[in-house]
């Protein structure tokens, strides 16, 4: 996901893939993967998600 991510904008400032890894594991970050069907799939990197479910 990092290696496809590169062409695009990133919070982080980093030189290397392995630099940016390491500020990601040092930072507590996670990767959470979504899928939809209604094809808004992709993923996030965050500290904490919370998934609250809509009545």
């Amino acid at each position: 996901m990092l290696i496809q991510g590169q062409r695009y904008a990133w919070p982080i400032m980093y030189d290397s893939l392995q630099e940016l890894e390491v500020q990601i594991k040092n930072s507590s970050l996670h990767y959470h993967v979504l899928t939809s069907s209604y094809g808004l799939n992709g993923w996030i990197l965050a500290e904490r998600v919370d998934i609250i479910t809509a009545k």
